[in-house]
């Protein structure tokens, strides 16, 4: 369950708008590193929904860090709390950050695995070209990529673990 404010939220809430999901966490300095890039995107682009899911386990990641963290940096970006994992597990994710990229149909149009990946640029850069501005000048700054998991490989993955992602 991904809460926000207090009220359960989907996915599907959001069809018809393309949506940039970002799993995250305080612990996390690659996470920490590309939060102000997402920041300077969400002001700029008002047709892409945010998601800015922190994975809220309740140990290691509480609310209450989470909160801290976003409100000291001064964070405008909705954030989500999964606070029993289940987008995380839903996700087969095993490394932060991840960012994946739903289509206004709420389809999965491409993830990355790490810390300002080619995918998330080629991605946004399709969606705006202000945000290909931004994304550029914060892509010269990026030192560290990680492993990118093309589409053929996710589908993989989806169809191993049987897990549907479509909206």
């Amino acid at each position: 369950c991904i809460i926000k404010s207090g009220e359960a939220t989907k996915l599907s809430d959001f069809v018809g708008k393309p949506v940039v999901i970002n799993f995250w966490a305080t612990w996390c300095q690659y996470c920490k590193e590309e939060m102000p890039y997402f920041e300077e995107i969400y002001k700029a682009e008002q047709d892409i929904q945010f998601m800015m899911i922190n994975a809220t386990d309740g140990e290691e990641e509480t609310k209450e860090k989470a909160e801290s963290y976003i409100e000291k940096n001064s964070y405008t970006f909705p954030i989500y709390y999964d606070t029993n994992l289940e987008a995380v597990m839903n996700y087969n994710l095993y490394s932060f950050p991840v960012t994946v990229f739903i289509d206004k149909d709420g389809n999965i149009s491409s993830w990355a695995i790490g810390h300002k990946d080619s995918k998330v640029k080629s991605f946004l850069q399709n969606m705006s070209e202000k945000a290909e501005e931004i994304l550029q000048k914060q892509l010269e700054k990026a030192k560290d990529t990680k492993e990118v998991f093309s589409m053929k490989k996710h589908k993989e993955v989806i169809k191993k673990n049987k897990v549907d992602l479509k909206v």
